[in-house]
């Protein structure tokens, strides 16, 4: 591959120009090993997996190294007064970065910690906010680091609808959060490394993958995500076995061992954020805790048990002809339910029998685990799903419809009737 210093190691342009003037194709990759190869050539830090550094607009627009900058106030009555929200957005795979500022003058502090923590070194940061490129830090960094500021013209400020996406996006997704976490308003700072997280590893439509894995090449490591409820024990928390721990809301990971959870605490009445390794939070299986409590509850407090739980005065029957209160005796008191949590894998009692049932679900006739009386349109149900040792244990819980339910029939042993297998 020597053939291409005959060309004097001219530039790209020069090199295609002299291929297709001798009638050859200048293919992408073709070009890449021709400069990857040559050890004098004036382009040879190519091989390296970042392109040379220039403060020249082009070559930060040519290798995607171009950045949007930009400062988004919010104000919240009674809660600090304005803060400030420092974006920093790259043009080719959207990657966020997100940080909250008390004044304009810490934004410098922003960039310091692109470069320092996440070891991003953008080419090119365009802003139509003067305030951000005028730093004396600013400039510093600029100059340190061959980074050309470039300010958007007061007519044609670029920056801004880009940045202006980001910034729609953070306050939405901030309102959605503090409304589902339930939290105060005045703790929306914390939650923005939740947001910033949440954004970089989510599908992006405009480039095909997420801002993660076009930086990275591969998936995202995290097992807990930014509004996880989990379950933990604080550090200053009691040590003996019977405290079980408390409950909080993952905010984000922080690095390889520290990860950041919102917690309330009852001694001082406040949100306040703990900082636990990444081992000691535990995800809450919200679905089976809910149902496993409603359970237990339904047991203490429900009535006499009268029919299946409401009722169908008209007689209306499903497509199997059946009708849950005048062809199916079933008295909920009469059947007791075993009470182990669904995740367990503890083996029912052959003298507690599970009252069972036939649905259709997804076109599927299925057999199910009634857990709970059923209401005037559906029935709480386990899926049965069954074991390498061929015995039948609930899975997940959903909600059936009435009208899919084909049949009542009592479960021992963990075994479904052989009739309702033929049916299946």
């Amino acid at each position: 591959m020597t053939w291409h210093r005959c060309l004097l190691h001219c530039g790209e342009e020069r090199l295609v120009g002299t291929l297709k003037e001798n009638g050859l194709v200048a293919w992408r990759d073709v070009l890449d090993k021709v400069w990857k190869s040559c050890d004098i050539c004036e382009q040879r830090n190519a091989m390296r997996s970042t392109p040379p550094r220039s403060r020249h607009r082009r070559d930060g627009k040519k290798f995607g190294e171009e950045w949007w900058w930009d400062l988004m106030f919010v104000k919240e009555v009674g809660h600090g007064g304005v803060h400030i929200i420092s974006i920093l957005v790259e043009l080719l795979h959207q990657w966020w970065s997100l940080r909250v500022l008390k004044t304009k003058d810490e934004a410098d502090q922003h960039l310091l910690h692109l470069i320092i923590a996440e070891q991003i070194i953008p080419k090119i940061i365009r802003s139509d906010n003067d305030t951000v490129l005028k730093l004396g830090k600013t400039k510093q960094l600029a100059a340190e680091y061959n980074i050309y500021l470039e300010p958007s013209p007061p007519h044609c400020p670029e920056s801004h609808g880009a940045v202006e996406v980001a910034n729609r996006e953070i306050r939405t997704m901030l309102r959605t959060a503090l409304k589902k976490i339930g939290c105060d308003t005045y703790v929306w700072p914390v939650l923005i490394p939740g947001i910033e997280q949440t954004h970089n590893v989510t599908f992006a439509p405009l480039t095909g993958v997420s801002p993660w894995f076009s930086r990275f090449q591969s998936l995202p490591p995290f097992v807990l995500r930014f509004g996880d409820p989990v379950v933990f024990k604080p550090p200053s928390a009691d040590k003996s076995l019977s405290f079980p721990g408390v409950e909080g809301v993952f905010i984000n990971t922080v690095n390889d061992t520290l990860c950041e959870v919102l917690y309330y605490p009852p001694e001082t009445e406040r949100w306040t954020v703990c900082k636990l390794h990444l081992i000691v939070p535990k995800p809450v299986r919200r679905g089976v805790e809910e149902a496993w409590l409603d359970r237990a509850a339904r047991r203490t407090g429900r009535g006499n048990g009268d029919g299946v739980g409401g009722g169908t005065e008209d007689g209306e029957k499903n497509k199997y002809g059946c009708n849950y209160y005048e062809d199916m005796d079933y008295k909920f008191e009469e059947i007791p339910e075993p009470m182990v949590p669904l995740v367990s894998v503890e083996e029912v009692s052959p003298s507690r029998p599970v009252r069972g049932a036939l649905a259709e679900i997804d076109g599927v006739l299925q057999p199910v685990q009634l857990i709970g009386k059923m209401g005037k349109k559906s029935a709480e149900v386990a899926l049965m799903r069954m074991d390498p040792l061929g015995t039948w244990r609930p899975s997940e819980i959903c909600r059936v419809e009435k009208a899919k339910i084909v049949c009542l029939f009592t479960m021992m042993d963990g075994e479904v009737p052989k009739e309702i297998m033929d049916t299946v």
